[in-house]
């Protein structure tokens, strides 16, 4: 009964995937799998846990920070500092996009791509940083 009946917020809580939340998860847990163990990682909130267990674990929502992987629901930016903390990051220093998928990107420090210019641009987001060759 209450899987039927119960309520988180304003909406109520679906205990089942779709096979769209099954292919997002999916591509999230393979984007996760990329990121060493010990690596530092800042993340947009809804991702957080699952990059949580790590000792160096960063909410992009609270501000900007010194991490060397970056990841990123594109749909879930306008929570707190997202948006600005991803923003000052980029604009720091140069990050390069490693994989993406659905609305989510994985970048790690490094140099820019043309693809990376083009993962941040539909993110409202551009690299100071000159792009070379893919």
């Amino acid at each position: 009964l209450q899987h039927e009946t119960f309520v988180g917020g304003f909406r109520h809580i679906s205990f089942e995937m779709s096979e769209e939340d099954k292919l997002r998860y999916a591509t999230l847990r393979r984007l996760v799998a990329m990121i060493p163990e010990e690596a530092s990682v800042a993340a947009t909130e809804m991702e957080v846990p699952h990059i949580a267990a790590r000792l160096n674990a960063f909410t992009l929502k609270d501000g900007d920070s010194d991490a060397e992987f970056l990841l990123v629901n594109s749909t879930h930016l306008g929570v707190g500092h997202s948006h600005e903390s991803l923003r000052f990051m980029i604009n720091r220093e140069p990050y390069r996009l490693l994989a993406q998928g659905d609305d989510l990107y994985l970048f790690q420090r490094g140099p820019v791509t043309r693809d990376t210019k083009t993962a941040l641009a539909r993110m409202n987001i551009r690299s100071p940083f000159k792009a070379t060759s893919d």
